[in-house]
């Protein structure tokens, strides 16, 4: 690569900008000022308290408040010793939990043979019945891919292991190495009943393939798949659910948040060894679970509030099951790519769209004043503000990911992805995330390496040349009042600060659907806003004074744990994604104060996905909270 003329000369060219940069007047001025600057912060005593390390964790464990907060795991672990033998016995002493057991670890022991067997037996079902939704051609690949399986004969693990793809993908993932050998041997295990089962498999999803629908059939056996893998790992649940988060239904996610929980529980009932994880920041989660199921109770619309709770609540639950579920660096890698990979067929859809979603309604542009947009994707979303939300915060991730990966291939690949996401981010035609993600990507530069400013500062002198023109046309109508979307917030805000003014002590409860109750006694000229376009205002709306303070002191404790850790390692991977995710984070804070960014409950549960990420990069630097239970 380094060979490459290509790629020489830009170095080269690069350099000597550079060198010219250093040599200039501009640049003194700049470090003169930089200086300047730094002795200031040296003196502030806010930024000393985001920058110092946090040396109260000892304190806060021996707390009365920690103990309080503790107390539910502590009653938990009892059960756990009272009855962890005979949840043990029960599970060991099942023939079909042994069998299901027995199968799912040895999935990449097995011979290619039984894959193969179920794949004929799967396709000569198929062509018996003569099931016409399924092509003769498919059938026959299946029957040829079946039989080269079998022809193959060997372990599942040594073909992964040997093959191209398998490898690319797992430079891409952050794998290295032989994973999933056990010291380089390849040793067959008996096979015979693993070939009659797949056989059997495979004639009985053969003949349910016939009589569902596609879809239908898909469902059924995907979700009776993620099931038993859950149950069996609740750490597949974890992997899952952030995986899922830009493809699947809020209900879909949910439902898998409920079972990662059970399978938690469950191990935990199972294994006295495990330690939590206990942050500082877990305090200020409580603390705001607590705030929200008040604002539940006071709320003008308890049913829809209760709702709006539950899920708050799965989310929150969710974010300490995955803060105690990464235990290494290449772990919590590998849930960054798989979050990056998922949001990249995202905007793949979203990019897909613009060719054939077609005129865009007036409701997401002023069609009167930007006639040369004719339509905004939302991709899996269907909001295109909201797919800008979420790509603020997904983008510094895909950037970070670059310091964690070896090859040039696997960067080129990163690469290629984060163009994607960039460029479907320019066609949502959102202001608030265009504004986001320039604020997330110059505060991401200044704190990893301040040569990035340079080519930021070039990028935006190019982008008038690249972009197209009514990209620049949208970003530079910010503040224009005769834009409908301007005004109309502006006059939603008018009337919500109003609202605020009545309901600033306890709120008038949690969810839209108050808001919308509510809300038309204050309002000017918009009448039916859906909520305030701006979520510190939502907040204090909703959960009153006690909500948004509580909001403030996570945000602060976040930028807290965050800042103090960003240079506390030598680990350029876990630093940088520190302050990828931090910077994203700023992004989508900053996009919070013209959109209610927690409007969609996927985006929402990425923002708890966020902290808890920020979490599991500090404690990986040191290892001092976790807790015996």
């Amino acid at each position: 690569m380094n060979e490459s003329l290509i790629i020489g000369t830009i170095l080269k060219i690069y350099g000597r900008l550079m060198l010219c940069y250093e040599n200039s007047m501009f640049y003194m001025v700049l470090q003169k000022v930089g200086q300047g600057f730094g002795r200031l912060a040296a003196s502030s005593s806010i930024l000393s308290f985001f920058d110092r390390e946090w040396n109260i964790v000892n304190v806060w464990k021996e707390s009365y408040i920690f103990r309080i907060l503790i107390l539910p795991l502590r009653l938990l672990r009892y059960a756990s010793q009272r009855f962890s033998g005979v949840v043990n016995t029960v599970i060991e002493d099942s023939i079909v939990l042994k069998v299901v057991r027995v199968f799912l670890e040895n999935l990449f022991n097995m011979s290619s043979r039984v894959y193969g067997l179920f794949i004929i037996a799967f396709s000569a079902v198929q062509g018996l019945l003569g099931f016409s939704d399924m092509s003769k051609i498919v059938q026959l690949a299946l029957f040829m891919g079946g039989a080269a399986l079998i022809i193959i004969n060997r372990p599942v693990k040594s073909l992964a292991e040997g093959s191209i793809i398998c490898r690319a993908a797992f430079g891409f993932f952050g794998i290295w190495g032989n994973t999933l050998s056990n010291n380089g041997e390849e040793k067959l295990i008996p096979q015979k009943c693993f070939e009659i089962t797949a056989v059997i498999t495979g004639i009985l999803l053969g003949a349910l393939w016939h009589f569902l629908q596609p879809m239908t059939f898909i469902i059924a056996v995907g979700g009776i798949a993620a099931f038993v893998l859950v149950l069996w790992r609740y750490e597949i649940g974890v992997y899952a659910v952030v995986g899922f988060i830009p493809l699947a239904p809020t209900t879909a996610l949910l439902g898998l948040i409920l079972l990662t929980a059970i399978s938690f529980f469950i191990r935990f009932l199972r294994d006295k060894s495990i330690k939590f994880r206990v942050t500082i920041l877990d305090y200020f989660v409580v603390m705001f679970g607590l705030v929200l199921f008040y604002s539940f109770i006071t709320s003008y619309t308890p049913g829809s509030s209760m709702l709006a709770l539950m899920i708050h609540m799965a989310f929150i639950i969710f974010y300490f099951i995955l803060v105690n579920t990464v235990k290494t660096r290449q772990q919590l890698y590998a849930l960054a790519a798989l979050l990056v990979l998922s949001t990249t067929v995202t905007s793949l859809y979203g990019l897909y769209q613009l060719k054939t979603v077609g005129a865009t309604s007036e409701a997401w542009v002023d069609t009167t004043l930007f006639e040369d947009i004719k339509a905004r994707v939302g991709s899996t979303f269907e909001n295109p503000n909201v797919l800008g939300e979420y790509l603020v915060l997904i983008i510094p991730v895909a950037i970070a990911m670059l310091w964690g990966q070896k090859g040039w291939i696997s960067k080129l690949v990163t690469l290629g992805l984060t163009a994607l996401m960039l460029g479907c981010l320019v066609y949502t035609y959102s202001r608030g995330a265009y504004v986001g993600l320039m604020l997330a990507l110059a505060i991401f530069a200044v704190l990893r390496d301040r040569r990035f400013v340079i080519l930021g500062v070039i990028g935006l002198m190019m982008l008038p040349f690249l972009l197209p023109a009514s990209v620049i046309n949208r970003f530079t109508s910010i503040g224009n009042l005769n834009d409908t979307s301007s005004f109309y917030r502006i006059s939603v805000w008018l009337g919500s600060l109003r609202l605020a003014r009545d309901y600033w002590l306890s709120g008038i409860g949690l969810g839209l659907e108050p808001f919308k109750l509510v809300y038309p006694k204050y309002s000017l000229n918009a009448a039916y806003a859906h909520h305030s376009h701006n979520i510190y205002m939502q907040l204090l709306i909703e959960t009153g004074i006690a909500g948004l303070l509580m909001f403030f002191a996570i945000i602060a404790v976040y930028y807290k744990t965050m800042m103090a850790g960003f240079y506390k390692t030598k680990d350029r991977f876990i630093s940088t994604f520190m302050i990828a995710i931090a910077s994203g984070m700023a992004g989508y804070l900053a996009q919070g104060m013209v959109e209610n960014i927690w409007y969609n409950n996927r985006v929402l549960l990425t923002f708890w996905v966020m902290l808890a990420f920020g979490m599991l990069a500090k404690a990986l630097i040191s290892e001092d909270n976790e807790v015996e239970i």
